[in-house]
């Protein structure tokens, strides 16, 4: 957990291990879901408070996107009723062309490793 931290805020890891200090660049994406604590927002406010994650944590995501449930029935089917036409209105086609292009892509790929990253303790 503590690398992890590490990697959202600053972009990098740090490794001491065996003698060695690296710095290890780590642009990172962290996509992380949960619910509020207590199952719904107190008072239909959104507060970090109530995501039940550490604070350091939670302080070191830059967006917090917050999606509430519709609650009202009349809502739930107009929105249901939107996209059931959404879906009738336009022909879906599978594309497996463009799957077969990326499985292609990713037989003919054989990345390339540094002889320092060879040497480097392969448990963090």
């Amino acid at each position: 957990m503590i690398h992890l931290f590490d990697i959202m805020e600053e972009g990098k890891l740090t490794l001491d291990k065996y003698g060695f200090h690296k710095e290890i660049d780590s642009p990172t994406t962290i996509l992380g879901t949960t619910n509020p604590a207590s199952g719904e927002w107190y008072a239909d406010i959104v507060d970090k408070g109530q995501i039940p994650l550490r604070k350091e944590l939670v302080d070191r995501y830059d967006l917090i996107f917050v999606f509430e449930s519709l609650k009202d029935k009349n809502q739930k089917v107009d929105y249901a009723k939107r996209k059931l036409a959404i879906l009738k209105s336009r022909e879906v086609k599978e594309d497996h062309e463009f799957l077969r292009k990326i499985i292609e892509h990713a037989k003919d790929f054989n990345p390339q490793l540094s002889e320092e990253i060879r040497y480097l303790p392969t448990c963090i």
